[in-house]
């Protein structure tokens, strides 16, 4: 399925995998109960994210590493493309990027060898900023400053698939995009696991 986030009067149409809800909500008497809309493929993206209380994350990063490939197998705008690199919107501290991320990006890649995963990664965070799930400012420009796009001479004009883990806003996967297009990739596609519901 795919979604769009708007900013400015510009659509970014995204890639979603699934819907996420969250595993806690309150009722009507205001009281903290868990979301009975709260499943299995929840859970697992949770496992990727890395809030896993310890729980190994490999057999999610399998899951959607196929459910990726399945979903961008037949993805027709990738169809002019010979190798697309893939890009992972870091996490919120400074030079930090989800193992559970690095590990789908790797397993799409493996089972589709269209799909490089570049060494160094394209973006890089490099200031820490307060975790969004933690009530942390979600204005673009939050992102847009505290986020590099580096994509080496000899990779530049080619297709780039972002990567993100959840999706609320859309403003991580905006800013990220724009930083590589202004880093001169030739097309971006933004992709989430998860969109918030």
């Amino acid at each position: 399925m795919s979604i769009v986030f708007a900013r400015n009067g510009v659509m970014h149409e995204t890639i979603c995998l699934i819907d996420y809800h969250k595993y806690w909500v309150y009722d009507e008497e205001n009281e903290k109960v868990k979301n009975p809309e709260f499943d299995v493929r929840c859970g697992q993206l949770l496992d990727v994210k890395g809030d896993k209380n310890g729980r190994s994350f490999a057999p999610s990063v399998t899951a959607f590493g196929n459910l990726l490939a399945k979903t961008l197998r037949d993805f027709k705008p990738f169809a002019q493309y010979v190798s697309i690199d893939i890009a992972i919107v870091p996490k919120s501290e400074a030079g930090r990027v989800a193992p559970g991320l690095i590990g789908v990006a790797e397993r799409l890649v493996a089972l589709d060898k269209r799909f490089v995963l570049p060494r160094p990664q394209i973006l890089t965070r490099t200031k820490t900023i307060e975790k969004l799930a933690s009530g942390g400012n979600r204005a673009t420009s939050v992102h847009t400053q505290s986020i590099r796009a580096d994509i080496a001479m000899n990779r530049r004009r080619r297709a780039v698939l972002l990567l993100d883990d959840i999706g609320t806003t859309g403003n991580s996967i905006i800013a990220c995009t724009d930083l590589i297009y202004a880093a001169g990739a030739a097309r971006v596609f933004p992709v989430v696991l998860g969109r918030t519901k």
